[in-house]
């Protein structure tokens, strides 16, 4: 690489490296608000919209944050990145619900389908709410959950997951 490629190179790294990150969107009670986004998507990925009382879809790179209901086609599979380390892979026929996203947690609700979770993070927390129970997935765990109409299973792949049976 010439002299003044390698000049120019570095004159656009020093730019970037001197712009400051993005403040993060803020929470009405004055905390920053954790927003994930859709890093993949194949198929049909819904969102509810609650004003419109409708199913709206998707696509690669839109936000996803507290209180969305998504739905994951059949056929289909979507990736969620969240900020706190949490990614979340739907399959087919998966409904999901968000709960709360914060630095320190990522809790949900899943109520039909196929989805594989990763808690990359070293501090955070997943929960995971089922009709059949709750999971618990402390720092540096993945698992599996299938749901069925009459079933569940948890297949942790990295890590202990804990799941509590609804009594």
């Amino acid at each position: 690489m010439n002299t003044a490629r390698k000049a120019l190179c570095m004159w656009f790294v020093s730019l970037f490296a001197a712009i400051p990150s993005a403040p993060a969107f803020q929470a009405a009670s004055g905390e920053g608000a954790v927003i994930g986004h859709l890093t993949q998507v194949e198929g049909t990925v819904l969102r509810y919209v609650t004003d419109e009382d409708d199913w709206v879809q998707l696509v690669k790179d839109s936000p996803v944050g507290i209180e969305d209901l998504l739905f994951c086609e059949e056929n289909s599979k979507a990736e969620i990145i969240i900020p706190n380390n949490t990614w979340i892979r739907t399959g087919s026929a998966t409904r999901l619900h968000i709960i709360n996203l914060a630095d320190n947690t990522t809790r949900m609700e899943v109520e039909s389908g196929l989805a594989r979770l990763y808690n990359k993070g070293s501090v955070a927390v997943i929960t995971v709410a089922t009709p059949f129970g709750s999971l618990l997935a402390p720092p540096l765990t993945a698992f599996d959950l299938s749901l069925r109409d009459d079933t569940v299973q948890v297949t942790a792949l990295a890590g202990t997951v804990t799941f509590n049976y609804l009594k």
